[in-house]
């Protein structure tokens, strides 16, 4: 299962500066997932996130 999720906001997401995305990132690690992350500078931050299906 893939979920992505974007905004509209100006871009510049880090995740060495706060906890909520690197939190999401060890959370779905957990499940043997994967997460991708990009946020260039003027935006859109997109974050995608896949989860394995078959437990």
């Amino acid at each position: 299962m893939t979920v992505t999720v974007s905004d509209e906001g100006h871009g510049g997401a880090d995740e060495t500066t706060g906890s909520g995305l690197l939190g999401m990132r060890r959370r779905v690690a957990a499940l043997d997932g994967t997460v991708r992350l990009t946020s260039p500078t003027g935006g859109p931050t997109v974050i995608e996130a896949g989860l394995p299906c078959g437990w």
